[in-house]
């Protein structure tokens, strides 16, 4: 079998971020983030064709 696979992909990506500063001078901060990602292939194939969602969460300590 010569078929090209032909695929088709759409991605989605929402990032949020917040920084927070502590201490008397500000001189700490805690970095809190949140992303999402989807992806959508479109293929011919199917081991090609799928769906995917992808959650994440970030904590982030400077001193």
């Amino acid at each position: 079998d010569n078929t090209i696979r032909l695929d088709e992909q759409h991605i989605f990506n929402l990032s949020l971020s917040k920084t927070v500063y502590l201490g008397h001078e500000n001189d700490y901060a805690l970095y809190l983030s949140l992303s999402y990602q989807m992806i959508n292939n479109l293929s011919n194939s199917y081991w090609y064709d799928y769906k995917a969602n992808s959650f994440n969460m970030g904590i982030d300590f400077q001193f």
